[in-house]
């Protein structure tokens, strides 16, 4: 029994993973075709549309601390990520690094972001 659901765990990472991925796209579609319907009224009644309105179908304007948020979020899963390499990895070398190599990867990329939002916030 026990080993029947250690087979089964790899597929359910990746349905969770695949389930907020779809989801996301879901609900972004879903509130890009409810601006569109709430737009056709408006023109329907003859209403003048503002260009912030017009500027919202378009493409979202990303939060200017995007960078940030994704930067500290990777770093938080890269140290993370590190001390479950050694948990997990007992006996098995190969094992802890690729799990340490994932975590550096991670961690740099992380760190690039974090330093990228500085130096936009200084330009500005």
């Amino acid at each position: 029994m026990e080993t029947i659901i250690a087979l089964f765990i790899p597929y359910l990472l990746i349905l969770a993973i695949a389930a907020v991925l779809i989801s996301s796209e879901h609900f972004k579609y879903r509130r890009q075709h409810e601006m569109q319907v709430t737009l056709r009224s408006a023109l329907e009644k003859g209403q003048e549309l503002p260009v912030e309105a017009l500027d919202a179908i378009g493409r979202p304007k990303p939060s200017p601390n995007r960078d940030l948020r994704r930067g500290v979020m990777l770093i938080a899963l890269a140290v993370g990520l590190a001390p479950i390499s050694f948990a997990f990895g007992e006996g098995q070398s190969d094992g802890v690094l690729f799990f340490l190599s994932v975590a550096c990867v991670l961690f740099a990329i992380g760190v690039g972001l974090v330093v990228l939002w500085f130096v936009r916030k200084r330009i500005e």
